[in-house]
């Protein structure tokens, strides 16, 4: 079997090669133990479809959905859907989830802007059964960190999604803030 690594190079070869190796080598501990799982995955942002495909080829058992607001990047496949809306109309997330159903990982990789990065983790995070990722903080994380963290104690507090939270608080110390310093 393939890793992530592999797949993600296959799919997207024109990627810069600092680009995606964070990501393909953190995902793995929280893939790998759940990549054979008949699951839904929603990937906000789709660009040329590359890491939609990747997932397809690495979830091989699971239904791989893509949103975008440029319908330039409207496809579908083979496992593969995407539907065209902004990540912050939340009318227009409430309908794909109609069509798809909570998916047990999101991954948010679409404006790269905090409001609507936040805007859609307030409001995607519950529909979210095993794992929510929000990639490219960096741009805009001292917007965004602070009401991140606020939320993630909020659903500490709550025990809502445990596996969730630890993904979103590990995923931005690790890559965002200096070492040893916790949200």
């Amino acid at each position: 079997m393939k890793s992530l690594v592999e797949i993600v190079r296959k799919n997207k070869p024109s990627s810069k090669p600092r680009r995606y190796p964070y990501y393909t080598e953190v995902y793995p501990q929280y893939f790998d133990p759940i990549r054979m799982d008949e699951m839904v995955i929603l990937e906000i942002g789709v660009a040329m479809g590359g890491s939609l495909r990747a997932y397809r080829d690495y979830f091989s058992n699971s239904k791989i959905y893509g949103i975008d607001s440029d319908p330039a990047t409207e496809f579908s496949e083979e496992r593969i859907e995407v539907f065209i809306g902004h990540q912050s109309d939340t009318d227009f997330l409430d309908s794909v989830l109609e069509d798809i159903g909570d998916p047990d990982i999101i991954i948010d990789d679409g404006s790269h802007r905090w409001v609507d990065q936040f805007r859609t983790l307030i409001h995607l995070f519950q529909h979210a059964k095993r794992l929510y990722s929000v990639e490219d903080l960096q741009k805009d994380k001292f917007k965004l960190l602070p009401k991140i963290s606020d939320f993630v104690a909020q659903a500490e507090a709550t025990h809502l999604h445990p596996k969730s939270v630890m993904f979103i608080k590990e995923q931005t110390c690790e890559y965002l803030l200096p070492e040893g310093l916790d949200l």
